[in-house]
């Protein structure tokens, strides 16, 4: 029997209440946490006929180009980190910050990995076992002033391509859904796109849009973003 560790970490942009992959359910999709409000708890449920095993595991998030870098870290206070849930049954798990006192100039973000324990079978019953793997968001805020500061650039390229350049200059974290780029001067549309992009502080992202013809001198971004819509004319 071969096990198949299915990372449903995509789902949690698309669902904003609760997460539903086989018979596990997960809430919240994002956790925040800061000095003043430093525990939260996660509820799971199992939905399924049979028990559920399920290990938590706390991982430091980072940024490196275009790559999600995560690192297994012991920053967070996870009880419990392993159990069982019956049929039918829900456990909350608490999430605290190990110290806050400390002082953080800019966010920063964690998360943490609910893990199905595949049950045992038999090597020689055929198929496959589906264990399935969530990633929440963790962010904790920063201890100064929240600042959103974000910086777009475009550059035109041969047949008719463009890529939008945007860095994240703030303190904290940005999450984008969906990208439309206008003409600003006809307000025709160029691209519309769902992106699902979380951009941590100091981070930058490019993308590489194919037009359908020659965008004029000046591009519209409009972004939806959990800071809201976001609008911002580029000199392309």
């Amino acid at each position: 029997m071969k096990y198949l560790f299915l990372f449903a970490s995509f789902l949690l942009g698309l669902f904003p209440l609760f997460i539903h992959a086989a018979a596990i359910q997960v809430t919240p999709t994002r956790i925040n946490l800061d000095n003043n409000a430093a525990i939260a708890t996660l509820g799971l449920s199992n939905k399924a006929s049979t028990p559920s095993m399920i290990q938590i595991q706390i991982t430091h998030w980072t940024q490196t180009g275009d790559q999600d870098v995560y690192v297994p870290s012991t920053d967070l206070i996870v009880s419990p980190p392993i159990m069982s849930i019956a049929p039918g049954k829900s456990q909350l798990i608490r999430i605290a910050l190990r110290k806050n006192s400390e002082q953080r100039n800019e966010e920063d973000a964690y998360r943490i990995y609910v893990q199905e324990i595949p049950k045992y079978h038999p090597a020689n019953m055929p198929g496959v076992a589906f264990a399935l793997r969530f990633g929440i968001p963790i962010f904790i805020a920063p201890t100064v002033a929240v600042k959103h500061v974000l910086e777009w650039k475009t550059e035109k390229l041969a047949n008719n391509n463009l890529q939008l350049l945007v860095m994240n200059s703030s303190n904290t974290h940005v999450q984008f859904t969906h990208l439309t780029l206008m003409d600003a001067s006809t307000h025709k549309s160029l691209i519309s796109q769902d992106v699902f992009v979380y951009l941590l502080p100091h981070q930058s992202k490019e993308w590489l849009f194919k037009l359908s013809s020659n965008p004029g001198q000046n591009i519209e971004v409009h972004a939806i973003s959990d800071w809201g819509i976001l609008l911002a004319k580029i000199n392309a």
